[in-house]
């Protein structure tokens, strides 16, 4: 893929070229080495504040406070707080790649753009690694957490640059020499905060066709629900399954270096191809029932449980919004201090027989004047006094 032609103001700007020939003059250090030291340090700075998610319908009307297009001061109220929470460095509202697709989602290139550019000034740079790359690092820290005693979510692992949530997009230069590219690798993720989602939305542009595949997947997800789901067992039964199919989708064509750390586990030694993933599912299945590690593998336990959960209730039928609402809680609930959704994710993710925000001691917010008020300590004294 070629170069994204709206970064080149932000590589011509005078603190990207500084870095640039900084790292031109150190080429010592390798990119993916240089990348590990920038994410430790987003780590640091991600977990020293108070860490809240927000859904995708809550950034759209953030946007139209934004772009001054509605007259609910609930909203307004909030924006005004999240920027002051921003600016003192005592609030982290992360960026995710759940929510570039569904930013995409919205046909209006203005709102879209809008969207992108109040994301960019909450988020500050912070984002949670995407899916694609999360799934796998949790399998890996969950294998560790087995053999080695380790905490079983992986939190500091997961903070990474804004364009980590961009998917397979070339930020590299089309020149032959490799020490210049390396270079500019290292100079993007020294000023990848600058480097926002507003950035490269018009190159993502607008994309309806996934819109349709949440709403033709929710609609099959129902049929098989009256179907072939019908007396299907227990929720505890049901999330075996929903648990299992989860791990057979994610270890598919993992790379080589994810099997070698799964064939640590138990019985896991001489085995090849298919046998590896039935050995994890065995694994998984005896740690379950023995309530072993029992936050580990979050994305398997929030998307699986959320599935389950749905299936379980004989009158609630698949929504299209749910997978994404389920990824966005995935990646919430084990990483951030609270998570702004919508009433009818908040009690699927608060209530029996699920209860994932209690697991993961997440708070579970619904509303714009919760989330003000669940905040409000962390306003600087001298605001707070300002508004008794």
């Amino acid at each position: 893929m070629a170069p994204i032609p709206q970064i080149a103001s932000f590589a011509s700007s005078p603190e990207f070229l500084e870095s640039l020939e900084y790292h031109r003059a150190h080429p010592e250090t390798s990119v993916g080495e240089y990348r590990r030291l920038v994410r430790s340090r987003l780590a640091a700075r991600a977990l020293n504040g108070h860490r809240l998610y927000i859904d995708t319908n809550h950034w759209a009307n953030l946007r139209d406070v934004w772009l001054g297009r509605t007259r609910d001061t609930r909203y307004a109220d909030l924006l005004c707080l999240l920027e002051t929470l921003v600016e003192a460095t005592t609030l982290v509202v992360p960026f995710s790649d759940q929510l570039v697709e569904e930013t995409c989602h919205q046909a209006d290139p203005l709102t879209r753009r809008a969207t992108a550019e109040i994301i960019d000034r909450l988020t500050a740079g912070v984002t949670i690694v995407g899916w694609e790359e999360r799934k796998l690092l949790e399998v890996r820290h969950w294998v560790s957490a087995l053999l080695e005693g380790h905490s079983a979510v992986p939190i500091h692992s997961v903070w990474a640059t804004v364009r980590d949530a961009f998917g397979p997009l070339d930020f590299a230069p089309s020149v032959p020499n490799e020490s210049f590219v390396a270079a500019f690798l290292k100079a993007v993720e020294d000023l990848s905060g600058r480097l926002g989602f507003s950035e490269v939305i018009d190159k993502l542009g607008h994309n309806p066709r996934r819109i349709q595949g949440w709403r033709d997947l929710a609609c099959e997800l129902t049929a098989y629900k009256t179907s072939l789901w019908s007396g299907q067992g227990s929720f505890e039964e049901i999330f075996q399954e929903e648990a299992l199919s989860y791990l057979d989708r994610v270890l598919t064509d993992v790379p080589q270096d994810v099997l070698e750390e799964l064939k640590r586990l138990p019985c896991g030694k001489d085995l090849e191809g298919p046998w590896i993933v039935a050995n994890v599912k065995r694994v998984f299945l005896a740690c379950d029932q023995m309530k072993s590690h029992p936050t580990s593998l979050p994305s398997l336990r929030i998307i699986a449980g959320g599935n389950s959960r749905i299936r379980a209730d004989r009158d609630r039928k698949f929504k299209p919004g749910d997978a994404t609402d389920l990824f966005h809680a995935a990646a919430a609930l084990p990483y951030c201090n609270a998570f702004l959704t919508d009433g009818s994710m908040r009690h699927l993710l608060t209530t029996p027989p699920t209860d994932l925000a209690g697991l993961y001691g997440c708070t579970v917010l619904s509303a714009p004047d919760e989330a003000v008020r669940h905040l409000a300590h962390l306003a600087p004294a001298e605001s707070r006094n300002g508004n008794d």
